[in-house]
């Protein structure tokens, strides 16, 4: 017989053990410099990276998202140095903050006639 649609029997984290995991994943962040990517520091901490999604979803805490975004910051600023110390491919670097960090190429536009400049002219009406 199906459990009761809602049921939360089989849940494995309530908001106390969601933060407990948010805080140790940090925790295992901090004192491991090879990881760059949400994807091993869920390996490491022995589950998937949708978790920490899933918690974020389940539990509208500010704390849990106080951690993720320091978790982020973290992978972001460590890709980024390996890049432009030359320790990691910059091309597959750009690729990862794109795909993971929301960064975007920047977009230029140029609101001039052909490259020439515009001039208004707005005449004076009080003159005789």
């Amino acid at each position: 017989m199906p459990a009761k649609k809602g049921n939360t029997y089989a849940e494995k984290y309530d908001l106390e053990t969601a933060r407990g995991f948010f805080k140790d994943s940090l925790e295992m962040l901090k004192g491991s410099d090879d990881i760059t990517f949400i994807g091993t520091l869920a390996v490491r901490m022995n589950t998937y990276r949708d978790l920490y999604y899933h918690l974020l979803d389940r539990f509208d805490d500010e704390e849990l998202h106080t951690y993720k975004s320091k978790i982020d910051s973290i992978l972001e600023s460590r890709v980024v140095n390996l890049a432009m110390s030359g320790k990691a491919n910059a091309t597959f670097s750009i690729f990862m903050m794109k795909n993971n960090h929301g960064w975007k190429d920047k977009q230029e536009h140029d609101l001039t006639s052909k490259g020439e400049q515009v001039v208004f002219y707005i005449p004076d009406n009080d003159r005789d």
